[in-house]
């Protein structure tokens, strides 16, 4: 798959966190991502422009990135443990606990387990593809 093969699939497939991508599409997206923030950072760092970069970048990111676990024969439960654990859990404990240092050290500790799954989960991308899955055939 080309570099606008690969840009092109991820806007057709926004939405799709059924299938399975290849290890080119997701890696030429990568690509992407870095040229299109570099370009957004000319536009300033606003709430436009981060919205903008959710609209055009991390959504499409997002499915592509479940879309590729597939492929390597993995849930999308690695992909979005990582921001269950990292945000939803950290912001939770940080609230609810505060600013102690017992608090405090939970809350690192949750993070550092939502880094940890989100490492795994980017590992996971360089994997070759998996023979047809539960999520459909291998990608060309």
């Amino acid at each position: 798959m080309t570099f606008p093969q690969a840009v092109n699939s991820a806007y057709l497939n926004y939405f799709n966190y059924k299938t399975r991508a290849s290890r080119s599409e997701y890696w030429w997206f990568q690509l992407y991502t870095i040229i299109a923030l570099i370009v957004l950072s000319f536009l300033g760092d606003n709430l436009i422009t981060q919205f903008l970069g959710f609209i055009i970048i991390g959504l499409p990111s997002w499915s592509l990135t479940v879309r590729r676990l597939h492929d390597v024969g993995r849930s999308a439960w690695w992909f979005f443990a990582g921001y269950i654990l990292g945000f939803v859990l950290g912001y939770f404990v940080a609230e609810v606990i505060g600013s102690d240092e017992i608090g405090q050290m939970i809350l690192i500790g949750l993070c550092t387990i939502g880094v940890i799954i989100g490492f795994i989960s980017f590992i996971f991308c360089f994997f070759k593809s998996a023979p047809d899955n539960q999520w459909g055939p291998k990608p060309v």
